[in-house]
């Protein structure tokens, strides 16, 4: 340790004392300081203990290790690795942003990661449980505590990453509630005559409209419901047509995207890749439904030419901005037909997705040809809609077996 005698700005003595120290990644020397108004030996001891202190933070700061690390800034440093190198869409990195608020908010802030064993783990799940949450949207937040503590191993040799691995998530029993609901999903689909009724029925409605705005939203909804019964397009893939996506003369769609509720600098709504790489596809199309692209398409023309506001995006189903329309407007519409028609099921713009699948199974298309023109890679929801189609189909093959004369 040594110093050196300086003046400060108001002209007063004093003394700068230093102390040097090897770095350990580099191998070369630096060196820290402190100041002291006397150069006596109680100020000389005063700067060395201080000098030390520095000098224990400077090389601690560059040894990763996890013994004074705590859970929030780990969650919170992998969360902003996670956002750099995994490559997600933003929809996807604003659920993992929840997941990460979730598990900070149901654990302490001062909690040491050293510190976690199994029933604080275990707790942790059993809070989540009791707020409701799911058993897939624990496992979830499960799978992303584990990430971070994957990275706790990589970057401060954390080595007690598998304590998430004995956690129980709680299973709740089901109630008759949950197996409607599953009987629901497995019928989520509608005939074809009720969707010509839903379309109609809209149709119809659209003259009872205030304002042109909700006129164009009950006209769209009425030809999106029917273009998803037709196509099988997921609610996200038809908002995100786009004129260059349609090819009139070979009667193609190119389905290349999904729509993002996330304003940009163009307006509301953009455009994102496919939900997945199977769902990227290109799909034949009927008559029908080229005269509903066509007739979207005029209005849109129309639209540009008569008014100032709308600014053209190249989108097909627009409000009167020429943004996307939202989807609670879309819902807000069919929840009006339903009512009107007096239609008992539960109806979202996935039953006519649902519907589409159903009519292929009756024409009897494979399966495997089901899955690709809808952009299924897991083929569980196809199986379950085509089984129960078939099942249905089974009964009324027995109902004309009946018939037969004998």
């Amino acid at each position: 340790m040594w110093n050196e005698k300086f003046k400060d700005k108001a002209g007063k003595t004093k003394y700068r004392y230093y102390e040097k120290y090897k770095d350990p990644y580099t191998d070369k020397w630096r060196r820290v300081s402190v100041v002291m108004n006397k150069d006596t030996k109680a100020s000389q001891k005063e700067a060395m203990f201080q000098l030390e202190e520095k000098i224990s933070a400077k090389l601690n700061s560059k040894i990763d290790n996890s013994a004074n690390l705590k859970f929030h800034p780990l969650l919170d440093e992998w969360f902003e690795y996670y956002k750099k190198t995994n490559g997600s869409k933003i929809t996807t990195i604003k659920n993992v942003k929840h997941i990460v608020n979730l598990a900070k908010r149901h654990t302490s802030s001062d909690l040491i990661l050293e510190k976690i064993d199994l029933k604080i783990a275990q707790s942790l799940i059993e809070d989540l449980n009791d707020d409701g949450l799911t058993y897939d949207y624990l496992r979830r937040v499960v799978s992303v505590i584990k990430k971070s503590l994957k990275y706790a191993e990589k970057f401060y040799q954390y080595n007690n990453t598998r304590i998430f691995d004995d956690v129980t998530i709680p299973v709740k029993p089901k109630t008759i509630e949950d197996y409607e609901k599953e009987k629901q999903k497995r019928e989520n689909y509608l005939e074809m005559e009720q969707v010509i009724q839903i379309r109609d029925c809209l149709l119809d409605h659209m003259s009872n409209g205030k304002y042109e705005s909700s006129k164009r939203h009950i006209m769209l909804t009425a030809y999106i419901v029917e273009l998803q019964a037709l196509t099988g397009l997921r609610i996200g893939e038809a908002l995100s047509l786009q004129t260059k996506d349609i090819d009139m003369e070979n009667s193609q769609i190119n389905i290349i995207g999904t729509i993002h509720w996330l304003k940009n600098d163009k307006g509301y709504g953009y455009k994102d890749t496919t939900k997945t790489s199977g769902s990227y596809r290109t799909i034949t199309i009927n008559q029908r439904t080229k005269k509903i692209l066509k007739t979207v398409m005029l209005e849109n023309k129309k639209l540009k030419q008569w008014s100032s506001r709308y600014k053209d995006r190249d989108f097909l189903f627009t409000n009167i901005y020429g943004n996307p329309i939202l989807l609670t407007t879309i819902n807000k519409n069919l929840e009006f037909a339903k009512n009107k028609l007096n239609i008992k099921k539960h109806i979202t713009t996935h039953t006519f997705r649902h519907t589409h699948i159903s009519l292929l199974v009756e024409m009897g298309i494979t399966l495997k040809a089901i899955m690709k023109r809808v952009g299924h890679t897991n083929e569980r929801t196809t199986i379950n809609i085509y089984t129960h189609v078939t099942e249905k189909m089974d009964k009324q093959l027995e109902q004309k077996l009946e018939k037969i004369p004998y």
